[in-house]
């Protein structure tokens, strides 16, 4: 069957591939255009599973508010030119607003999700990038927060951070609190949360660099010691990155009488 280069440019605009992939793919199917692009997405996601198994170590961080819920997702792909495709950043607004609408956003739970102002699946748009770009992208990370939240995606658009806070923060504070978040890397939010087992082994190492003076001189000691490890890693403890004779908390307490953080994700592409 002879197919006409009207038909080839019609399956290309579709599909957005090249005149030789669209002439060969309507050539077997008899000119059929939903057989074609069958073969094409077939194709292309044989190719695309073939590189399974690469890193992904591109990519961005994208942010999306639905009401009082604010998420962030993580895109991941295999080289930087991919990122300032339209493609992919379709794919990143589409699947951060999909995580907006849920209380507990899961890579998962998105792509099985119906993709906004329209009927399609977000997995289903995302086979059609694949097929196109033919290199893996892949949903890395999901997580939203509620109410009184502070986001920040860095300038190079690979770490990014919600921070809800118990009650309304001032803008300009909770955009350093995520700055700040993003660059000292913390651990966890409170020494609550810190590993015991860490905890046990850090105390008992100090005990023994105290030994032989008084108790309540080694428990002074020890206590100290045990404050100056949390703020290397918690949160609240840590030194403010723009006042470090403040920790985190007393600079919000300082700002607004019992302000606090309820809980922050941070989030960085290639890890």
């Amino acid at each position: 069957m002879e197919i006409s280069a009207s038909q080839v440019m019609e399956l290309r605009k579709i599909t957005s591939l090249s005149m030789m992939e669209c002439k060969k793919a309507l050539t077997e199917s008899a000119g059929d255009f939903d057989k074609a692009i069958a073969l094409l997405r077939e194709r292309g996601l044989k190719k695309v599973a073939e590189r399974s198994g690469n890193q992904t170590p591109n990519g961005r961080i994208f942010i999306a508010k639905n009401g009082a819920r604010t998420a962030m997702v993580g895109i991941g792909c295999e080289t930087e030119p991919v990122t300032a495709t339209d493609d992919f950043k379709m794919l990143g607004d589409a699947a951060s607003k999909i995580a907006a609408g849920m209380a507990t956003p899961t890579p998962d739970a998105i792509k099985d999700s119906v993709a906004p102002g329209g009927s399609r699946k977000f997995g289903e748009l995302l086979d059609d990038v694949l097929n196109r770009i033919r290199e893996k992208i892949v949903i890395t990370q999901a997580g939203a927060c509620e109410g009184n939240v502070a986001s920040y995606i860095h300038h190079n658009g690979m770490v990014g951070v919600l921070v809800e806070f118990n009650q309304a923060c001032p803008p300009a504070l909770g955009n350093d609190v995520c700055m700040h978040i993003a660059a000292m890397q913390p651990r966890c939010l409170k020494r609550e949360e810190a590993d015991p087992a860490d905890v046990a082994r850090e105390r008992e190492n100090f005990m023994k660099e105290v030994q032989g003076k008084p108790a309540n001189i080694m428990e002074q000691i020890v206590n100290g010691k045990m404050s100056r490890w949390y703020s290397e890693f918690v949160l609240l403890d840590q030194p403010f990155v723009k006042d470090d004779k403040k920790s985190v908390q007393q600079t919000l307490t300082d700002a607004v009488k019992g302000l606090t953080i309820n809980r922050y994700l941070r989030f960085k592409i290639g890890v």
